[in-house]
């Protein structure tokens, strides 16, 4: 179960949607081996949200979130203080519900229950961001990859906030990183806009 954990998380970090898709499906044996492993289900989870907009999935229905919900609520109850689960339940209240208080809420618990967790940093960013904080965003950013400096959502996010505060030079180089790092269309989408800029 462990290693198909590891497995989905190194998919997951791709970010793209074969990618996430091969992700899913780790995490799915890993917790048919270990129905238990909450760290399995909350990475599920945020996979599925990930995942959320793939033709595999009925929009329609919302498929992806509702089964990214019933994950995160697996993995909680499972662990009631595994921090990740509430990051990523702040995820979905931010990204799929567009109730950007309570996914804050839910980042900064899971903060406090790991303080020196990257993602959890990154997640206040993230934060920052959608609430148009964005220098905010770019310290949170920079703080969490100086701890986990390969993952290329955080790139994903640095560049996106240097691009809505007018740092297209700061922007290009994220973009340019997460290029390089990753296979997903959105590095080289963000790199073209903000060439054209």
């Amino acid at each position: 179960a462990y290693q198909l954990f590891l497995e989905g998380q190194y998919l997951k970090r791709q970010i793209s949607e074969d990618s996430l898709l091969k992700a899913i499906e780790a995490f799915n044996q890993a917790v048919e081996i270990d129905p238990s492993y909450a760290p399995a289900w909350a990475e599920m989870a945020d996979t599925y949200i990930w995942v959320g907009g793939s033709e595999k999935f009925s929009r329609e229905e919302g498929h992806a979130h509702t089964l990214a919900d019933q994950a995160i609520e697996k993995a909680i109850s499972i662990d009631p203080d595994y921090a990740f689960a509430y990051y990523v339940r702040g995820i979905s209240w931010i990204f799929t519900k567009r109730e950007f208080n309570r996914g804050i809420e839910d980042f900064k618990h899971a903060l406090e229950l790991e303080p020196d967790n990257a993602f959890l940093i990154a997640a206040m960013g993230k934060g920052a961001f959608v609430t148009g904080q964005f220098d905010l965003a770019i310290a949170q950013y920079q703080a969490a990859l100086a701890l986990e400096p390969i993952v290329p959502e955080f790139y994903w996010f640095l560049g996106r906030s240097y691009l809505s505060s007018g740092r297209l030079n700061d922007a290009e180089a994220s973009f340019a990183k997460l290029s390089s790092l990753s296979s997903s269309f959105r590095g080289e989408f963000h790199l073209w806009e903000t060439l054209l800029l």
